[in-house]
């Protein structure tokens, strides 16, 4: 069936050119189902389960493009950042040009936050964990949304995600009106579509061949994936007694032959080495020169890649930065890197055209009772279906006939085993782990989603629950539910009146948040205890150090810096320092040093670690200092970012000063972006990717803290270090500055905004109630105060991507203008100045616009 088809289901000649060009002109096998006997665009709900390259990504775009056709919004669940960020590259670059709004939310990405919380967008990406968040203020989200696609649905069923997720899509699928599609090459579960209410397709072919099974000692005996087939292949390769050297050398002699491929290997180090060692014994044809709009900042990794591409050996671990990222999925997909080691992690979504696909018989990986109780991931034999998800990265598409995906075995004893594991035995269909976790958790992840709600609601909601369809929720759920219930109460989290129970501020603070009932209370504690008017930096960051959740990205502490205490004498001369030595929180923590455990050394390194990353230090220093990679460093300023924030919104909970709220949440920016909180107006440089962190110090040490400061700079001299595009921006942003007569006329009006509020501002005192586009353009003057923005930069602001004039610009203004003067009694005139032919100018004194999404 050729794509045309599309045309009986409403699609446009311009959307059915998009979607051709990017996957062909003819529909898969699978599509083709869907879409006809799935009823995909009559509004079914479906579970789709099919091997990876049957097509369905193209499935997930279509059906957004269908509902944008019929007046609907989409959202896209992605697992990962890694994913969320390449599914909405691609889809922006696509769509955006057609009128489509695209938008992203994850942790470190919250710009887009208030348009997916109002509905208005066409399609959003969204971390599946961020989507709770998005859903408790975000009426209007789930009032127009017309489908909701979950990717790789299996992370249901994982120890670590899958109790969030779980109960995410048990509230969403409460709305009968929605339309649910789960994607998946695992799930083939009856039971997940039924509690869905989605009817399961599955696709047992692939649309090319992989041939799947174990090479051992030069013979690789496989059974064809979609023929069921048996077959032997015979390689020159030596008898290894070693796996790891085994891929390696299964690795080289096929990048010989001219195939892609790809090594999973069970530990980051051990990438590492592998590369490095193909790097010495693989010598391509043809090196590969690094690109010449590449700009990454000197870590370890980028180091690394340097040395390794241009032998077309690539690496791609969590250690790597997102630019590191992009530039070896750029290599790969390419054709550059002939030879990729990577973790498991990439066998999720991320595609790289590979020929042959690697892997160890083993991986790392944790259950709840060992998350729980804080044990580290352990090793042990890699599930079957997690396996099928990994090798079946290998054979694409429209790159090779057949793939290969094997699994690498020493000795010839081990083989029939492994068949028997990973080729002649169905996987078994694993249970959710929902019912696993501690009920205070659970109930946490439960209320979040609720409005008003009774111990019989949650009772049902529960029974609701995947776990819930499987019984395997206790026989004493309800009286466990009255029991936590109450300690709730009493913990302040919730209010209860006959019988009826509502979050609390607080309770609200931290369910949104994602926190275990131990961090809120502790975080409750702190602020009750421990808060002042201007909280020190070190005690909010020791504070969010000592979650169980930033937990997740491991900074290791050796046994040597442990004995000499190390990072509690680094933490005792930073606050003797700063002069907070004595602030009773970091007294009660120093003072019996003995008593101090791993992991309390554990975060204290970590707060030192983001406490020098706010302030500006190299990544290059940071790695040396504190042995930890790039992307650890940022994933670390993520999670700490996140925290700090839920920590700001407790403190507002129990009506904290608002200046100690404001500095919070200025630090939560701080460790989001790793930039001093003079450099914080750069911040959207950076996130636009114009500027690099390290470009932004640069422009730090010669004085130029905030664009504004650039005014009267030297544009060619800039352009010597710094991209021309960013040079243009920042000179459109930083226009002539107002006369000083308009400088001291700025003292008439403040402004107050509110994150709380985000549409509401205070002038003067005065509420003014605006409209989206409205406060965008008062916070995009507001971010530049004092300095005329010109009309391509509020254009580019208020409608990113989208053809508009000037006179909007205008009329937002008078409109704004109009309200303050009712509010006021008169209009302010020069509130905000027009400069003919370059900008406006917002002439106020701004409070509270770090609370607020940049």
């Amino acid at each position: 069936m050729e794509i045309d088809f599309l045309r009986h289901f409403g699609f446009k000649s311009e959307h059915i050119a998009v979607l051709r060009k990017a996957y062909g002109d003819d529909l898969l096998p699978l599509q083709e189902r869907v879409i006809q006997e799935g009823r995909l665009f009559e509004g079914e709900s479906l579970l789709i389960c099919a091997p990876t390259s049957a097509g369905k990504t193209f499935l997930a775009e279509a059906l957004f493009l269908h509902h944008a056709l019929q007046g609907r919004n989409a959202v896209l669940l992605a697992p990962t950042k890694a994913l969320a960020s390449q599914r909405y590259q691609e889809w922006r670059e696509r769509y955006q040009p057609l009128g489509y709004r695209v938008l992203l939310s994850t942790r470190d990405h919250a710009i887009d936050d208030e348009s997916i919380r109002s509905g208005d967008f066409h399609l959003a990406v969204v971390i599946y964990e961020k989507m709770r968040a998005l859903l408790q203020n975000g009426a209007a989200l789930a009032n127009t949304l017309g489908a909701c696609l979950a990717d790789e649905i299996h992370y249901l069923y994982d120890p670590r995600r899958g109790p969030a997720i779980e109960t995410l899509l048990t509230r969403l699928r409460q709305r009968e009106s929605l339309q649910m599609v789960g994607l998946s090459a695992m799930v083939k579960d009856p039971r997940a579509a039924e509690w869905l209410g989605a009817r399961l397709i599955e696709e047992d072919r692939r649309p090319v061949e992989l041939r799947q099974g174990v090479l051992c000692q030069g013979t690789f005996s496989y059974r064809n994936f979609n023929d069921g087939e048996e077959g032997v292949e015979k390689f020159p390769l030596p008898p290894d007694g070693d796996e790891g050297e085994a891929m390696l050398s299964a690795a080289k002699y096929f990048a010989e032959r001219g195939e892609t491929t790809l090594l999973f290997w069970p530990r980051r180090d051990l990438c590492y080495t592998a590369a490095k060692r193909l790097a010495q014994c693989y010598d391509p044809d043809e090196s590969v020169k690094p690109p010449q709009d590449l700009r990454l900042e000197p870590t370890a990794m980028s180091s690394l890649l340097r040395e390794i591409l241009p032998r077309r050996i690539a690496v791609h671990t969590s250690d790597l930065t997102p630019d590191e990222r992009t530039w070896v999925e750029r290599a790969a997909r390419s054709g550059e890197a002939a030879i990729i080691c990577a973790t498991s992690t990439l066998a999720e979504g991320v595609n790289f055209p590979v020929v042959n696909a690697l892997t160890t018989r083993r991986m790392y990986a944790s259950q709840p009772e060992d998350l729980q109780a804080k044990r580290p991931p352990a090793p042990a034999p890699i599930p079957p279906d997690r396996l099928m998800n990994m090798i079946g990265r290998a054979g694409r598409l429209g790159h090779s006939e057949f793939g290969r995906g094997m699994v690498v075995a020493a000795s010839p004893g081990d083989v029939d085993g492994l068949h028997h594991l990973y080729t002649k035995t169905p996987p078994d269909i694993s249970p959710p782990v929902l019912h696993r976790y501690p009920i205070e958790s659970v109930l946490l992840s439960c209320v979040a989603l609720q409005g008003d709600f009774t111990g019989d609601s949650l009772v049902d909601f529960l029974h609701a629950t995947l776990s819930g369809r499987w019984g395997l929720w206790p026989g004493d759920l309800e009286n466990k539910i009255k029991q936590t219930l109450r300690r709730f109460t009493e913990d302040g989290l919730v209010n209860e009146e006959y019988g009826s129970y509502a979050l609390t501020p607080l309770g609200k603070a931290v369910a949104a948040g994602g926190l275990s009932l131990e961090t809120a209370l502790k975080m409750r504690d702190f602020i009750r205890e421990y808060w002042t008017s201007s909280p020190p930096e070190a005690a909010l960051l020791l504070r969010v150090c000592l979650s169980t959740e930033i937990d997740e990205t491991y900074v290791a502490v050796s046994r040597g810096e442990l004995a000499a205490h190390d990072w509690p004498n680094a933490i005792h001369q930073w606050v003797e320092e700063a002069g907070v030595s004595t602030h009773p929180f970091i007294q009660a923590l120093l003072a019996r040093p003995e008593r101090l455990t791993e992991s309390h050394h554990r975060a204290m390194k970590k707060a030192l670690l983001i406490h020098q990353w706010c302030d500006g230090a190299s990544m290059t220093e940071l790695e040396q200092a504190f042995k930890i990679h790039a992307g650890a460093i940022q994933r670390l300023g993520e999670e700490a970012a996140w925290l700090l924030g839920v920590l700001a919104d407790a403190a507002a909970a129990f009506a904290q000063p608002p200046e100690s709220i404001r500095q919070t949440r200025t630090l939560r920016e701080q460790a989001l972006y790793g930039l001093k909180a003079r450099n914080m107006g750069w911040a959207g440089f950076l996130r636009r990717g114009l500027l690099t962190r390290r470009e932004i110090h640069q422009l730090d040490s010669m004085e130029y803290h905030a664009p504004a400061a650039v005014h009267g700079a030297d544009e060619d001299y800039l352009k010597r270090f710094l991209p021309k595009a960013a040079v243009e921006a920042i000179m459109a942003s930083a226009r002539t500055p107002l006369e000083d007569a308009t400088q001291r006329e700025s003292n008439d009006f403040v402004i107050q905004f509110d994150m709380a509020r985000p549409h509401l501002i205070a002038l003067n005192g005065h509420d003014i109630e605006l409209t989206r586009l409205q406060a965008g353009l008062l916070r995009c003057l507001a971010r530049r105060a004092g300095v005329c923005v010109s009309y391509d930069v509020m254009l580019d602001e208020i409608w990113p991507g989208a053809a508009s004039e000037r006179k909007q610009i205008s009329r937002l203004k008078n409109q704004i203008i109009e309200k303050a003067g009712k509010a006021l009694g008169a209009k302010p005139a020069s509130l905000i100045q027009t400069t003919p032919g370059e900008g406006m100018a917002l002439v106020a004194r701004v409070e509270g616009l770090n609370e607020l999404p940049s």
